[in-house]
């Protein structure tokens, strides 16, 4: 198995400096004569939440071995927090796509298969990085080409996606320093799906007071009206932050649900679905 961690210049020499240590971790299967797998494996990069104040190991390496264990080669991103402010993160995380692409030989990854997946704030990290891409500016501070950021698919699970009146006041405080989010409109998600997304698989719980339900619908509602394929899941019962809903992730009780624990095998069978449908390469990008 190959496990490493990278740090911020192993990543990309021109991300912008900030007062976090950011580091990417690596969990991928090393090619074996014993084992015949199929071929390059796909990639998952996960994004712990935290509300941009820290990033959770709870939605960090416990996810990464559960895809490690589905079959994919998995990577964990801990981003740039407070006081770091927009577009820090989003360049971070562009950065780590595009790391993980350059690197696919070596990781045995396939390049057309690499998947970004947040939870809570990293969710809308994920959603960001599914939306905004193809801004110019990114490409232009990283030096990478273009599309070479571009996830293939986007996994969010109770995704802080809005910054309208459904959404969470402190981390939209936290990401733009205080200022009027009407100077970001693309950062409250609905407002800037466009047609160059990558499909969608959302997830979260019908009782989840930290991320409410309209965080997922309105950004759904958004996905459909551009024609951008999506799966949305909304469970009964269950509180925010329940990441894997099983004893790998769960402080308490209530966080333990075998039922919502099926949102995992739901995912990665949409995403072999998503790429099997699509026929060869990148769509979108």
């Amino acid at each position: 198995m190959i496990y490493k961690t990278i740090c911020r210049d192993g990543i990309n020499t021109q991300i912008p400096a900030s007062q976090t240590d950011i580091k990417l971790s690596v969990y991928a299967r090393e090619v074996s004569e014993e084992i015949r797998m199929p071929g390059p494996r796909g990639a998952v990069l996960v994004l712990p939440g935290g509300g941009y104040k820290m990033t959770t190991f709870r939605e960090g390496e416990p996810v990464a071995l559960a895809f490690l264990a589905a079959g994919y080669q998995a990577f964990v991103l801990n981003y740039s927090v407070t006081p770091a402010v927009y577009p820090q993160a989003l360049l971070e995380a562009s950065a780590a796509i595009d790391y993980i692409r350059r690197n696919a030989a070596g990781y045995n990854v396939d390049p057309n298969r690499v998947a970004v997946c947040g939870f809570s704030a990293g969710g809308h990290l994920a959603g960001s990085l599914g939306n905004l891409w193809s801004e110019p500016f990114i490409a232009e501070t990283l030096g990478i080409g273009c599309g070479s950021n571009r996830p293939d698919a986007a996994i969010i699970g109770y995704g802080a996606m809005t910054m309208g009146e459904k959404g969470h006041w402190s981390l939209r405080d936290i990401l733009l320093n205080g200022m009027d989010p009407g100077s970001y409109p693309m950062l409250s998600l609905e407002n800037s799906v466009n047609e160059k997304n990558p499909p969608a698989f959302i997830w979260q719980t019908l009782e989840d007071t930290g991320t409410v339900l309209e965080n997922s619908t309105y950004y759904a509602t958004a996905l459909h009206e551009k024609n951008i394929p999506f799966e949305l899941h909304i469970f009964h019962g269950g509180p925010h932050g329940m990441v894997l809903a099983n004893m790998d992730t769960a402080d308490n009780p209530k966080q333990l649900s075998p039922r919502i624990a099926k949102w995992f095998e739901l995912c990665t069978a949409w995403l072999e679905y998503v790429y099997d449908s699509r026929g060869p390469g990148r769509a979108g990008s």
